[in-house]
């Protein structure tokens, strides 16, 4: 009754899911946002549905005279699809999703290992996770649990902020013989601010120079609270190399699970959130999808943000076909018309037909959404450039050359420094390919975030995938170099690449990838002038000489170091540079010499008459080309 209540008649009803029609929406886009009866029009529901929709997702404070954001649109939708359902929902216990993070090296991957008897971190490249791995482990005790394998390395920050946007329950792995670490906080500031309950695995316990006593007491500073101290969180000693405490963790994660009381409902429609994406020979797009409610089956259709699927097939974490995936459950789902984005939440629907009529009512959303941030921006510019007219007005003529002066001069030297630096033109562009979106992420992170002093780094392509034609003939164009992260670049591509000398840096380890790349850039870059000073004299007495080319001679004494003929000279007066060149001679006495030593004493010419006056110094220099060094910090 619900339904047919918030329905009208004229919309056609599936059983268990409102179809969605954009026929009505306006294409005028609201001059803010959206009105809860323009959303309410779209899909042909009450206006008080659509309002209570949002009460339920932003609390009860909502207001009816409140504008939607396009966010809050697209949560509406989201909510309509999941809700809007003839019969009761039938929750029914689900299987923990768990989480495990730490620092660097501090064995999640072994702890995984052990819990699921296989060998995943000798297998993977140096040692680290390179992107999330999603597994449902059955434990000793008949129950199923969902791990995920977040990687610790710093530049993979935003691929933990998604392990623990979809988890219930983190297992924070901390080697007892480090302690606690930078990722790790930012695992404990993730946690605190998503409000996901804490397990603490204290890992390698077994090893020399643990001090378990030591980290329970440090964690206090950072607001975990421990069952021993008097708070909610759990703490385990283990050791996942030798298997010590594995029980007593397990029993730890599920003790939590039942606290949560996690449920969910198996025979409603699907629903999940994309964790990692790529590309994969044979498939095509594929995602790695974790079902949060609902039962994925094969031939199901999902939307997920601006792309749709119909699932052809699906395989468990060990590769083999699997037919439907309950809550709770990870699965590689291909079938994407192309890869989705990860992080963002899929959902089912109908049919094809009904895919379609989402992702218009998505894109008219995202236009509008782009449209209001370009008014905003021309905004701000107009106010921005009335500011500067009454700026203008203010002043007088002779306040806006001083200010005008100024720029130029405060350019000028800016731009001075750029070329004594050598950085005046030194840019490089950079083509990413990588397996997967989540590793590709973390690249672009790193070169976005963290830019070398003396070069710009621009990304000018990306994509995930092996190195193909294509991509060289973009970096030639761009004179551009290839990161080439744990894909493959065949023989074909790697001899296309060598004739149109086009640089591919390949490795599967992220810090290794980066310092190759910042040998590369330094090697871009242009050479800068070095002077060092040989010698300096004072000029005793001046000689003129006659003749139809009339010269001068400065008679110097030598009182640091030692001039040479082929030097370059300046002379000074005071701090000031009178004259700048090379010498047409030097001589002592009437012989002509190559150099002269400290306190000797000898005659100066240059080709054109400096200007030369007793007292005045010459500088003797040496000038020459070295390369620079690339200062970057890539914090590993």
């Amino acid at each position: 009754m619900l339904v047919n209540k918030l329905l009208r008649p004229c919309l056609r009803i599936h059983k268990s899911t409102a179809i969605f029609c954009c026929n009505n929406l306006s294409t005028e886009p609201s001059t803010k946002s959206m009105k809860i009866q323009e959303i309410a029009t779209c899909f042909h529901i009450d206006k008080d549905y659509a309002l209570k929709t949002l009460k339920r997702a932003y609390g009860n404070d909502y207001q009816s005279t409140n504008l939607m954001s396009i966010k809050e649109a697209e949560r509406v939708a989201v909510e309509i699809v999941r809700k809007i359902q003839k019969k009761t929902p039938q929750l029914k216990p689900r299987p923990p999703i768990v989480t495990v993070m730490g620092h660097v090296d501090h064995g999640k991957t072994t702890l995984l290992d052990r819990l699921r008897n296989t060998s995943v971190a000798a297998g993977e490249p140096g040692g680290i996770t390179q992107h999330i791995g999603a597994f449902s482990v059955p434990m000793a005790s008949g129950r199923t649990i969902t791990f995920l394998d977040t990687p610790g390395h710093a530049a993979f920050s935003a691929m933990r902020s998604r392990g623990v946007n979809v988890t219930d329950i983190i297992v924070l792995v901390i080697a007892a013989n480090d302690g606690i670490m930078p990722q790790t906080l930012e695992c404990i500031e993730m946690a605190q601010e998503a409000k996901v309950p804490i397990v603490v695995a204290i890992n390698k316990c077994d090893k020399h120079g643990e001090n378990s006593a030591r980290i329970k007491q440090e964690l206090l500073d950072y607001s975990v609270q421990l069952e021993e101290f008097g708070g909610e969180a759990q703490c385990v000693e283990i050791s996942a190399l030798t298997g010590k405490g594995m029980e007593t963790l397990e029993e730890a994660i599920l003790i939590q699970s039942d606290m949560m009381n996690l449920k969910s409902d198996p025979n409603t429609l699907a629903d999940g959130v994309i964790i990692e994406t790529k590309t994969a020979k044979g498939l095509g797009p594929v995602a790695t999808v974790l079902v949060q409610r609902g039962t994925l089956k094969k031939g199901c259709v999902l939307v997920c943000g601006d792309v749709w699927a119909q699932v052809r097939s699906m395989y468990n974490e060990r590769g083999t076909l699997i037919d439907e995936a309950p809550p709770s459950t990870p699965v590689l789902a291909a079938g994407w018309k192309d890869l989705p984005q990860i992080g963002q939440e899929c959902f089912q629907v109908k049919s094809r037909a009904e895919a379609q009529k989402v992702l218009n009512l998505f894109s008219e959303l995202w236009r509008r959404d782009m449209e209001e941030k370009e008014r905003e921006k021309i905004s701000l510019k107009q106010k921005e450039e009335r500011k500067n007219v009454k700026r203008e007005e203010r002043e007088s003529r002779g306040q806006r050359v001083r200010r005008i002066t100024r720029v130029i001069q405060e350019e000028r030297r800016e731009r001075a420094e750029r070329k004594r630096k050598g950085s005046e033109t030194s840019q490089a562009s950079v083509i990413i390919k990588s397996d997967v979106a989540g590793s590709l992420e973390a690249v672009e992170e790193i070169l976005v975030s963290n830019q070398p002093t003396q070069m710009k780094v621009e990304i000018i392509q990306t994509g995930v995938g092996n190195v193909i034609e294509d991509d060289i003939e973009v970096a030639e164009t761009f004179k551009g170099v290839i990161l080439a992260y744990n894909v493959s670049v065949s023989k074909a591509v790697s001899q296309m690449a060598a004739v149109k000398g086009v640089t591919i840096i390949s490795h599967n380890v992220i810090y290794k990838l980066m310092e190759q790349l910042k040998d590369w850039l330094q090697d871009q870059l242009p050479t800068v002038t070095e002077t060092e000073v040989i010698g300096e004299a004072v000029v005793l007495k001046v000689f003129q000489l006659g003749g139809s080319k009339a010269a001068a001679i400065g008679g110097c004494r030598v009182k640091k170091g030692q001039l040479v003929k082929d030097g370059i000279y300046q002379l000074m007066r005071g701090n000031e540079v009178i004259h700048e060149g090379k010498l047409i001679s030097m001589k002592r006495n009437k012989d002509d010499i190559q150099k002269a030593a400290k306190e000797t004493e000898c005659g100066l010419c240059f080709e054109i008459d400096p200007g030369w006056e007793e007292g005045d110094t010459v500088v003797c220099l040496k000038r020459k080309q070295v390369p620079q060094t690339l200062e970057w910090d890539l914090g590993f």
